[in-house]
């Protein structure tokens, strides 16, 4: 049981502290997108004719607003889904007073708790894939839109007078 109980609890341990992982690159993302919108925001003339211009914006935006969906998706995982009550899973915990969950804990069988604590590790680890996976998709979706944003910029930058040509 030793040896299980140590198995369960350390791989709970290993998946939980993925989690600051996936979070840390979403952060990173989401400020990185919100910047480009902005950089895209200050440069974006509205006019009745934006042309070209107007377009490569356009679609900046949208790959940027997929990046920013896939994000928040990410930051807000589904937890329902569990198949029974836990004794690890927090809002499970929260639903006891502070006397049942310890009279619960204590009533618990070994096996049962190692049970409890690979459950959670399944769990977590559902939710972890779900996370990693919109996080690179947006990252996916992010350096789609650098090309077009750098063109937008480069466009943008004529009009501005950064860059002129000719007289």
């Amino acid at each position: 049981m030793d040896n299980e109980r140590g198995f369960a609890l350390g791989q709970l341990d290993r998946v939980q502290a993925m989690f600051p992982r996936v979070e840390g690159k979403a952060s990173f993302l989401f400020a990185l997108d919100v910047a480009m919108l902005a950089v895209v925001a200050v440069n974006l003339k509205l006019t009745a004719s934006m042309g070209w211009e107007g377009g490569i914006a356009l679609a900046t935006i949208v790959i940027l607003g997929v990046s920013l969906w896939k994000l928040f998706a990410a930051y807000a995982p589904n937890l329902e889904g569990a198949s029974r009550k836990s004794l690890v899973y927090f809002r499970d915990v929260a639903q006891h007073t502070e006397s049942a969950y310890c009279a619960a804990v204590k009533a618990a069988t070994d096996a049962d708790l190692i049970d409890d604590a690979l459950a959670q590790v399944w769990r977590n680890s559902e939710i972890l894939q779900r996370k990693f996976d919109r996080v690179q998709d947006a990252f996916t979706a992010t350096m789609v839109s650098v090309p077009f944003w750098l063109i937008f910029l480069v466009a943008t930058s004529f009009d501005t007078g950064f860059v002129k040509l000719g007289n």
